[in-house]
């Protein structure tokens, strides 16, 4: 029985998901000017665990979060846990809207990786794309467009490779984990290293500060559900597009609150990546559509 395709409200919570983890990671990037990023994500991700197992575990049981994959799941810990850490640290080093610009480069990562890890080699429109967004990002990082520093845009494109990976791991493991499995394990992961960290690094805050920080795991979780919604309402190819809004509301928010003006080499660039990604979709939607006639 084929699911109801509802492409309307599909990209009306593909939008919403695509602001509220945008303003996550301004919220995110505001609190690591004072406190360190593990201390952020020890509480944002104790709140997810708890929200989570208010949520899911009455309805499914301890047995629900049992994996016959460990090993897969621990790679998908980790490949998360790494890009929260890249991610963060490239936006406490340049712009919010240069870091979302940059981030965007996971799709053409994907595209180049999908052929080893998926086996479903790039073709010759996705290698194409590729090059493509990577002028973008050489026009977002030299003298012309943001000009930034050499460590902080390589810091971010392995947030964007580690992204990558984590999302074909999630390929991998689509067929026998649920999503809320996956969620919980990463909670429980990110949780676990960052507290190991708290005795070198927690600074006492305010309880309005804490309560922030904590929100963040709340708001993360409205934030996926969205997103994991609007890939069930309607095709890839219609959603797809309207996620990368997220540098649309990225450069808003740095001018707003850090007074981030985006240079023209910056959306140039910026344009580039997402026209790139663009191209891997539909290119990806024609191959797909070739595939069942």
């Amino acid at each position: 029985m084929l699911r109801e395709q509802r492409p309307i409200s599909g990209i009306v919570h593909i939008l919403i998901g695509a602001f509220v983890l945008t303003l996550q990671d301004a919220v995110i990037k505001w609190l690591v000017d004072d406190y360190s990023l593990f201390q952020t994500l020890f509480l944002r991700s104790i709140t997810m665990i708890a929200v989570a197992m208010m949520i899911w575990l009455p309805r499914k049981g301890a047995r629900h979060f049992a994996t016959s994959r460990p090993l897969l799941n621990l790679l998908r810990v980790i490949f998360h846990f790494a890009t929260f850490v890249l991610f963060f640290t490239g936006i406490s080093l340049m712009p919010l809207g240069d870091v979302i610009a940059l981030a965007l480069t996971a799709s053409l990562f994907m595209a180049l990786l999908s052929g080893p890890v998926a086996g479903e080699p790039a073709g010759r429109a996705e290698i194409f794309a590729v090059v493509i967004g990577f002028l973008g990002v050489l026009l977002i990082a030299g003298p012309n467009g943001s000009d930034l520093p050499l460590g902080a845009v390589v810091i971010v494109l392995l947030a964007a490779i580690c992204y990558s990976g984590m999302s074909l791991v999630t390929r991998l493991l689509g067929n026998t984990e649920p999503a809320e499995r996956m969620i919980v394990y990463s909670a429980v992961g990110i949780t676990l290293v960052s507290g190991l960290t708290l005795p070198w690094i927690w600074k006492p805050a305010e309880w309005t500060t804490i309560g922030a920080m904590m929100a963040l795991g709340l708001v993360s979780i409205i934030g996926h559900w969205f997103l994991v919604q609007a890939y069930r309402l309607a095709p890839v190819h219609i959603v797809a597009p309207f996620e990368y809004t997220a540098l649309v509301w990225g450069i808003i928010l740095g001018l707003v609150f850090w007074n981030e003006i985006p240079t023209t080499g910056m959306l140039a660039g910026a344009a580039l990546i997402v026209c790139g990604g663009l191209i891997i979709v539909f290119a990806q939607r024609r191959r797909s559509a070739a595939g069942t006639t």
